[in-house]
């Protein structure tokens, strides 16, 4: 085949694969942005890591226009990489409504090309392009976006792939490239959705060890995993250390946001006890069902050839095989006795995520058994009953699809307006990411930004990370700042450090010196948050230099290999 040929071939797969990311995103673009019951959150991160910018601050530290203006510090818990996607885009189109079109797009897109280089290290022909497109359109990852509106795990659902790839070549030909890539990719991962990191890891170490076992080179590919993770969490330690050093601070880290309908328990999918009250299923988890059943109903082929011709069958096609069943395992009631014992997974909350895992690992395998089955039924050699399991499973899987982007809640895109957004970027944030000193209408106490008894003062400044009042003369008193407490405040009268307390309804109550003249509030980032940043620039320096070196490599390994045989020109 010759290069222009070739290159031809690439740039048809590319068209296919963009074409199925403008279908799954058509729906939004004709009939508004599906509701979700965290939208407004999502929205009001996005629009705070857009003020931050347009500040010149990179990496916000707190959300000073939530809840009216008092502010909110869920962005420091909640990984920020999906928001400056949304800034970014907003920056580009000048609107929301537009930048969520672009962002659901490059998503699908970028999901997408993760899935078919991925399934490109083994399989061949049409399959690894097949793969992506049933990524795209997989009922689940629809469902992310039109159901739920679960807007930072379809984001990391574009990040994914590219981890299953890279552990894939870290495991099977263990270099430091490779490596490189699992800890960019990795890392990536760290900073969309922690929910899809827990179980992802899971799914990571489970697909790594079916491809070390058949690949015997345990030591040198251990290692080398090993350091791309570790590397991934290295870079990205600016963001989790405040999640591990003040989690204890905000109510999400309460039992009462993992029982109820946030209980592990109530969400499993393959309940027998769901298909007997779906009319009292307010989670709708009977729509899990059928989209996992979908999606599993599509991979029937793959496993009927896998068992068939189990020698044929590469290291991608077992491990992702293996990987499915045990995302399905864990999604389902079954696994009920593993969650009940293992702690960790039940911060994950609703076992229904492990779809995530399904629908990607579910994709490439169900790929290899179409493309596979398809060149059986050119031979003549498929049968009756591989034609027909393969007709039914692509029929309801794309019956489930079609289903999930039709049944939603659409705000219209005359309503999603800038200052639709505007407004939500103002209003009250989620409770959970309220802090413990926090209590109920919080924000509606505040009728100015200062409450000063008995002396009369002036705003100096009310930046982000700095608020300064200019004091008269008189009596020791209280100030109270409307802004909601936490720990990292300092306080100062004429620069002499003072206490700074918590009001009963958790705002900034400080006592204001008899002489003083001035008082500041000003935000400090604690030594280990300054420290993290630092390891962090250094192992993303640390990956970029091994990626761009791999690069240049390869790049001057095909022009060396361009050149030989050519004469060569003396003077």
């Amino acid at each position: 085949m010759t290069k222009r040929n070739a290159r031809s071939g690439l740039y048809i797969r590319l068209s296919i694969i963009a074409g199925a990311a403008v279908l799954a995103v058509a729906t939004v673009a004709f009939s508004g942005i599906p509701y979700g019951n965290d939208l407004t959150q999502h929205y009001q991160f996005a629009a705070t890591v857009n003020e931050a910018l347009a500040n010149g601050e990179f990496y916000p530290s707190l959300s000073p226009a939530a809840n009216s203006g008092v502010g909110d510090y869920g962005l420091r818990f909640y990984p920020p990489l999906a928001y400056y996607a949304l800034a970014i885009a907003f920056k580009a189109t000048g609107g929301w409504y537009a930048a969520s079109i672009l962002v659901f797009f490059l998503a699908y897109f970028a999901g997408g090309i993760g899935v078919y280089l991925w399934a490109r290290e083994e399989l061949t022909g049409i399959a690894p392009t097949l793969a992506a497109v049933l990524f795209i359109l997989a009922p689940y990852h629809l469902n992310q976006i039109y159901n739920n509106f679960l807007f930072a795990e379809f984001a990391a659902s574009a990040v994914i792939p590219f981890c299953f790839l890279f552990v894939h070549r870290t495991a099977a030909r263990p270099s430091f490239s490779a490596a490189a890539g699992l800890g960019l990719s990795y890392g990536l991962l760290v900073l969309t959705h922690l929910p899809s990191l827990i179980f992802c890891s899971l799914a990571f170490a489970v697909y790594g060890v079916v491809v070390l076992y058949r690949s015997r080179n345990w030591i040198r590919s251990g290692l080398a995993l090993a350091g791309g993770v570790i590397a991934g969490i290295s870079a990205t330690s600016f963001y989790w250390i405040k999640l591990v050093t003040e989690l204890e601070w905000i109510r999400h880290a309460r039992q009462e946001y993992f029982s109820d309908i946030y209980s592990y328990t109530n969400n499993f999918l393959l309940n027998p006890s769901t298909f007997t009250s779906i009319a009292e299923d307010v989670q709708a988890i009977w729509l899990g069902d059928l989209m996992l059943l979908a999606t599993l109903l599509i991979a029937v082929p793959s496993s009927i050839l896998l068992f068939r011709q189990r020698r044929e069958a590469g290291t991608l096609v077992v491990a992702s095989f293996v990987t499915m069943i045990f995302a399905a395992f864990f999604s389902s009631v079954l696994s009920t006795p593993l969650w009940d014992y293992v702690a960790f997974l039940q911060k994950i909350q609703f076992p229904w995520r492990w779809m995530g895992v399904v629908s990607v690992t579910a994709a490439v395998f169900a790929a290899y058994g179409i493309a596979r089955a398809g060149e059986l039924m050119k031979e003549k050699e498929a049968g009756v009953v591989l034609p027909l399991v393969l007709t039914a499973g692509v029929l309801i899987y794309a019956l489930i699809s079609v289903f999930v982007t039709k049944q939603s809640v659409f705000i219209p895109a005359a309503e999603f307006s800038n200052e639709k957004v505007e407004a939500m970027h103002t209003a009250p944030s989620r409770d959970c990411w309220w802090t413990v000193w926090a209590e109920e209408g919080f924000y509606k106490e505040t009728g100015s930004e200062v409450t000063l008894k008995n002396r009369s003062f002036r705003v100096r400044r009310w930046d982000t990370l700095e608020k300064q009042i200019g004091v008269w003369p008189g009596p020791e008193t209280e100030a109270v700042f409307s802004i909601l407490y936490y720990p990292h405040w300092r306080a100062y009268a004429d620069e002499e450090r003072i206490s700074v307390e918590n009001t009963d309804s958790g705002l900034i109550r400080v006592t204001v010196p008899q002489d003083a003249k001035s008082i500041t509030l000003r935000f400090r980032e604690p030594n280990e948050v300054r420290t993290a940043a630092i390891v962090s620039a250094s192992a993303f320096s640390l990956i970029a230099f091994v990626l761009v070196i791999s690069l240049a490599r390869r790049t001057f390994r095909k022009e060396d290999e361009g050149t030989e045989g050519r004469p060569q020109i003396s003077n």
